[in-house]
């Protein structure tokens, strides 16, 4: 009889260890697809942040860029187009 019960508990014991196994490989699965479902949406934002970034970095640049070409321009020229300029 004492067997036959230690059976019976090492049955459930290992019945509830394989149940707690799967709950904990289900809870990693779920862990993952969260983590790397945030992380795609990081990344994409932070995409998003470095785009708009470049674009006023470009827009300062090409500001200071033709800020220069007209002051060159004006070197080049003599006093009567600078008039015409500056009017």
């Amino acid at each position: 009889m004492a067997c036959s019960q230690n059976a019976i508990r090492l049955e459930e014991k290992e019945r509830s260890e394989k149940e707690r196994l799967h709950q904990i490989m289900d809870e990693a699965e779920s862990f993952r697809e969260e983590f790397y479902s945030k992380r795609k949406i990081h990344c994409e934002t932070n995409k998003n942040n470095n785009r708009e970034k470049e674009k006023v970095i470009y827009m300062y640049i090409l500001r200071k860029s033709i800020l220069f070409y007209i002051f060159l321009y004006l070197l080049r020229c003599d006093d009567e187009q600078r008039r015409f300029f500056f009017k």
